[in-house]
């Protein structure tokens, strides 16, 4: 529109010039509407889009970053704390110019999410607001907004399962309390097949899941099997009222730090519910849901 309308006050300046009024007129308006088009580039240019507005859609939330699309390619208009993105420098305002050393200046944001499902590394090169150009490589592995209940860390693939930890390897420690206030501490129950449930009060699949593995701990609990479960909810009220509630006979770990919580971002977990298996202190299953968990647990643990 810009070129169209610099083409058009070229063509009539001279014809104003001989003409009347009202063509001296429209050469005004057409250079007062040149001048606003210009103050709103360079506002575009100089400003990513509200966070806000990025939040309401969620498929723009990439390696912890939401991004904007701008009239020189996407800017970085929100990155979360202690996402990849925040871990590796990539900062509010930052334009995206190109992705393993190609340009994607002309991509949405879609298109780039597309390209980011294919593997789990990648090398940007940003152009900061003012600065120079700077290449940052990102993992693709956890991301999220930590401090929203339900918003827990969302991978970009859509993945369900633990992000950050490999089969065989060790699970980090954690204590749990019983019912009665007595301490479990993970690391010690070595001798025991351990399902680890990351759940929270306000998850309905967790509450669906609950009676299945109630019914397995009480017929598996006599020979060696144990459920330790982890609350990813901000009110360890609002636990204690829940496993009273239910009957929740297992060791339990109740915070009110939600998603932050510690023992979640050390196991990556990106949504819940979520149960790896632990044996010998080791990951030996990434998660075990629902009715398939009993043929899982037939695996490891005999008549």
């Amino acid at each position: 529109m810009k070129t169209t309308i610099a083409i058009l006050i070229a063509v009539l300046s001279p014809l104003a010039l001989a003409q009347d009024t009202t063509n001296k007129q429209i050469l005004e308006q057409l250079q007062l509407l040149n001048g606003r088009i210009e103050a709103l580039e360079k506002k575009f240019d100089q400003r990513p889009a509200p966070s806000t507005i990025a939040f309401q859609d969620p498929d723009k939330k990439i390696f912890g970053m939401f991004l904007a699309r701008g009239p020189k390619g996407n800017r970085v208009s929100k990155v979360f704390t202690d996402s990849p993105a925040d871990k590796a420098g990539v900062r509010p305002g930052d334009l995206i110019l190109e992705i393993d050393s190609e340009d994607v200046t002309g991509l949405s944001s879609i298109e780039l999410q597309s390209r980011f499902e294919k593997k789990d590394s990648y090398l940007f090169t940003l152009q900061p607001r003012h600065g120079d150009t700077k290449q940052l490589e990102i993992q693709k592995k956890r991301q999220g907004d930590f401090s929203v209940e339900g918003g827990g860390f969302r991978l970009v693939d859509g993945g369900r399962s633990i992000a950050e930890l490999e089969i065989g390897d060790i699970a980090p420690d954690l204590t749990a309390l019983t019912q009665d206030g007595k301490s479990v501490r993970l690391q010690e129950l070595q001798d025991k097949v351990v399902l680890l449930n990351f759940t929270a009060t306000w998850c309905q699949p967790c509450k669906s899941e609950l009676p299945i593995l109630i019914g397995l701990y009480n017929d598996y609990k006599q020979r060696g099997f144990e459920i330790i479960s982890v609350f990813l909810d901000t009110s360890s009220s609002d636990v204690a009222k829940y496993v009273k509630d239910n009957s929740i006979p297992w060791p339990v770990l109740a915070g009110d730090r939600g998603w932050d919580t510690t023992i979640a971002r050390e196991y990556g977990v990106s949504s819940v519910p979520a149960n790896p298996l632990i044996i010998n202190g080791r990951i030996a299953e990434d998660s075990v849901r629902g009715h398939a968990a009993e043929e899982i647990l037939k695996r490891y643990i005999k008549k």
